[in-house]
């Protein structure tokens, strides 16, 4: 599934209409549209890469939680989980080398 994000709004998926409108043939709209997504995406969204704990600290007492946890997302905090499929080994890397630390 694909969607469509328009401006910062929430994403829309993206139906067989619209793949007639743009003339995308049906057959090649997945290579079509995983090539806009990761062009558009990687250009788009920056990466965040935190310890939960930075974010929560305002609002817990430190000893509430554990603060092993990490998140990787982007800017927007959306279909964060999609960077995991990226091919690019120093987005894992620059992470793995941030907990070590």
């Amino acid at each position: 599934m694909y969607y469509l994000q328009i401006e910062r709004g929430a994403p829309a998926t993206i139906t067989n209409q619209m793949l007639d409108i743009w003339g995308i043939d049906k057959n090649d709209a997945v290579n079509k549209l995983w090539d806009y997504a990761y062009k558009n995406t990687m250009e788009q969204n920056t990466l965040e890469f935190f310890n939960i704990a930075e974010k929560l600290y305002p609002y817990m007492d430190k000893d509430d939680f554990d603060t092993s946890l990490y998140v990787l997302s982007n800017k927007d905090r959306t279909f964060g989980v999609s960077l995991l499929l990226y091919d690019n080994t120093d987005i894992l890397k620059d992470c793995l080398n941030k907990v070590k630390d």
